[in-house]
């Protein structure tokens, strides 16, 4: 009996259960993509996580059937989609967001086409449904995974987006503010980044003060959240991060390990490791825009003065008041991202943007190219 027919029966949840096993991103999709899987939001979300599922299997194990058989479901759920849309309206847009985020992560993972189509679709539900629509559960870790991708889609073409309103960082929080986590307290303030680019081109090109002024304001303000975001950080996690010596391997011998990186950071926990890469992140986002703008005043003094701070655990992470360069915060990602790709799978967690520091990283410390080649081999590793 051929292969294919001895699997056919149950092919479906082999590939729900290797997706989710094996899709770097899976925990991104906690646990609303679990939900599709098992047809308790909608048929059109069962669909579509059919589609991913099969495809994302059938490449990764090299079987065409199963491309072609995630390639029907993909046209099926994209039909149904389409001809769904049209009534999308402030009471019922929400229930088309999450086929749509499968079907971009089918595009994207399974073609490996970089589609934004998908993006502004989504863009456009989110802005119709209002923030007040996702102040429950499981729509709130629906919102905040999208809000994540959005932001960082924003960034890339460096063009604003509606989150940067106060009223899209409060709402979906307010029945229960501590819900929110300190990655999403993050990404209030990097949802203003996208806005600061178009300032600081216009600003470029026009040469407006006034603008230049105001943008000057909001990046101090933003520069201030960000420290007391750290602040608090410190206090939660005392002791979280500890170094020890980088481990070597045939491809990168210790005599071949960049200097500055010869001892890595280990964290208690692969969220906090998180944490401060996309903080360093924001950090140099803000900092580069405050060199720009005022070079003179670089670095930005802390609201909370450093010899003011009593800890009983010496850090080997950088505060705030201590950083010199864009640099600092560069390697500090760079020296926790060895431990984020090692803990990742068994994480549980699910933010999308614990990529985009290193990439910052890389952008930051581009002219050197042992730097440039210790991030790359690190990257590939996450393929």
């Amino acid at each position: 009996m051929p292969k294919e027919l001895g699997l056919k029966g149950w092919v479906e949840d082999m590939a729900f259960s290797f997706t989710f096993s094996n899709f770097l991103y899976n925990n991104f999709g906690r646990p609303w993509m679990q939900l599709a899987a098992h047809g308790a939001i909608d048929d059109m979300s069962l669909a579509a996580c059919k589609a991913f599922a099969l495809g994302f299997f059938g490449n990764s194990q090299r079987q065409p059937w199963i491309q072609e058989k995630g390639a029907k479901e993909h046209g099926i759920s994209l039909r149904l989609l389409i001809k769904e849309l049209p009534k999308a309206d402030r009471v019922n847009a929400a229930k088309y967001i999450i086929p749509v985020m499968l079907l971009l992560l089918y595009n994207n993972t399974v073609c490996q086409n970089v589609d934004f189509s998908h993006h502004k679709g989504l863009a456009q539900l989110i802005l119709l449904c209002g923030p007040e629509r996702f102040q429950h559960q499981p729509l709130l870790n629906v919102f905040e995974a999208t809000r994540d991708l959005l932001i960082l889609k924003a960034l890339l073409e460096r063009k604003r987006t509606f989150f940067e309103e106060d009223r899209w960082k409060t709402v979906p929080w307010a029945l229960n503010p501590s819900a929110k986590s300190p990655t999403n307290h993050l990404l209030d303030i990097l949802a203003d980044v996208p806005a600061f680019l178009e300032y600081e081109k216009t600003i470029k090109q026009a040469n407006d003060n006034s603008l230049r002024k105001s943008l000057r304001s909001r990046v101090e303000q933003r520069l201030h959240d960000v420290y007391q975001w750290r602040w608090a950080w410190e206090l939660r996690n005392p002791g979280a991060a500890f170094e020890v010596s980088t481990r070597t391997s045939t491809q990168m011998p210790s005599l071949e390990i960049p200097r500055g990186l010869e001892t890595s950071l280990l964290f208690t926990t692969w969220l906090q490791a998180s944490e401060i890469c996309l903080y360093n992140a924001v950090l140099i986002w803000l900092l580069h825009f405050q060199g720009e703008l005022r070079p003179a005043a670089f670095p930005y003094l802390s609201p909370s003065p450093l010899a003011s701070f009593k800890s009983s655990h010496p850090s080997p992470l950088l505060l705030p008041g201590q950083v010199r360069s864009l640099r600092q915060p560069a390697m500090e990602i760079c020296r926790s991202f060895q431990y984020l790709i090692d803990s990742f799978a068994k994480s549980g967690e699910t933010p999308l943007s614990w990529l985009m520091p290193i990439s910052l990283a890389y952008y930051i410390l581009q002219e050197d190219r042992e730097y440039v080649g210790w991030i790359r081999m690190r990257l590939d590793g996450c393929k």
